[in-house]
């Protein structure tokens, strides 16, 4: 589900709201590449995959399954 995020609340971290912008969007992109660079230790690097591989690489998303997460946004907040 998604919420709001009160700027009033989140101001009183910093003093420049544009530094505040800055700094969440550094840290979201830092979570973003931990989890891809996680998902691609799961499944292997995109140079192994194949046409032999695919349906390998197929199975192994299906079986994966879809995690539920807070965006990276709001976890950079947190």
């Amino acid at each position: 589900m998604v919420s709001t995020l009160s700027l009033d609340e989140v101001e009183k971290y910093k003093f420049n709201i544009y530094e505040l912008v800055v700094a969440v969007a550094k840290r979201a992109r830092q979570i973003n590449q931990e989890r891809r660079a996680k998902i691609e230790m799961d499944f292997g690097s995109e140079e192994d995959f194949t046409d032999e591989t695919a349906e390998e690489t197929e199975i192994k998303i299906e079986g994966y399954g879809y995690e539920r997460r807070i965006k990276p946004t709001r976890q950079a907040i947190e």
